[in-house]
């Protein structure tokens, strides 16, 4: 498992602890995450308050993404 995937493995985890009724929404939560471009992730991160994100690659980005949550 890639560096990638367990990322993608504890997005899920977190979520479905959330709302487990959900897994098809994950699902393309997912995807739509895979697809992001680092603007789309930093306008994410803006709309979500989290602070110190303008600087970050995206992997970074992706990690803040995920532990904001």
């Amino acid at each position: 498992m890639d560096r990638y995937q367990r990322r993608v493995q504890k997005l899920r985890e977190h979520v479905l602890g959330h709302n487990k009724e959900n897994e098809e929404d994950i699902k393309k939560e997912e995807k739509t995450i895979e697809e992001m471009t680092v603007d789309e992730l930093k306008e994410l991160a803006k709309e979500k308050g989290l602070e110190g994100y303008s600087k970050l690659k995206r992997d970074e980005l992706v990690d803040l993404l995920i532990e904001g949550e």
